[in-house]
C-alpha cells in the first residue's frame, strides 16, 4: 500500500467520524426545532389544501389558506417549549387564548392580479361551504401582498371588526 493510499485513507476515516459526530450533536442540540420546523411546513401545506380553500379561490383568491388554529397553537408551543428549554425556563401557554381572539380559523386569500375579493366575500365563500364551530378571521391581499382588509367574522358571518394580520410566505 502506497502512503498517498494510506494518508487518504486516515484522512478519509476521520473526516467520517467528524461528519458522523457533528451530526449527533446537531441532531442532540436541534431535533426539536428541526421538528417543529417540519410540523410547520405540514401546516401550511395542510392549509393550502384544506377544505374551504377551493370555495376561497372561487370567491376570487389567487391563492388560499385555512389554517387550524388549535393546530398552529400546538406547533407554536412547540418552538416555545424548545425556546424555554435553551433558556432554562419554564414556557408559556401559547394555546391559552387560542379561539379567543383569532376564532378556529385564519383565513389568507392572497391575488396576484387584479381586484382582489373583499374580506367579506372570502369569509362567506368558507362559512357557506365549512359552517365552522368558532369565529374566524380572513385576511385578504392584492398584489405584492399589499394588503386590502383583515376582519373577524363570526361562525354565521357577521362581522366582528378589524382582525390581526397573519404573514404567509408563498412562492411567487
Amino acid at each position: 500500500m502506497s502512503g498517498c493510499l494510506l494518508a487518504f485513507l486516515v484522512v478519509g476515516g476521520l473526516f467520517l467520524v467528524m461528519m458522523i459526530g457533528g451530526g449527533i450533536w446537531f441532531y442532540s442540540q436541534f431535533s426539536g426545532f428541526v421538528g417543529a420546523t417540519g410540523d410547520m411546513a405540514k401546516l401550511m401545506v395542510d392549509a393550502q389544501k384544506a377544505p374551504g380553500t377551493k370555495e376561497m379561490k372561487s370567491a376570487g383568491c389567487t391563492d388560499a389558506f385555512a389554517l387550524d388554529m388549535k393546530k398552529m397553537a400546538k406547533v407554536i408551543q412547540r418552538f416555545e417549549d424548545e425556546m424555554a428549554k435553551r433558556e432554562n425556563r419554564k414556557p408559556k401557554d401559547m394555546t391559552a387564548d387560542i379561539g379567543k381572539d383569532g376564532g378556529s380559523n385564519m383565513l389568507v386569500c392572497k391575488k396576484t392580479f387584479g381586484e382582489p375579493p373583499t374580506c367579506d366575500k372570502v369569509a362567506k365563500a368558507f362559512i357557506d361551504s365549512q359552517h365552522p364551530d368558532g369565529s374566524i378571521t380572513v385576511t385578504v391581499e392584492g398584489a405584492g401582498g399589499v394588503g386590502k382588509c383583515t376582519e373577524r367574522f363570526d361562525k354565521d358571518g357577521k362581522s366582528l371588526g378589524a382582525g390581526k394580520k397573519v404573514d404567509i410566505p408563498t412562492a411567487q
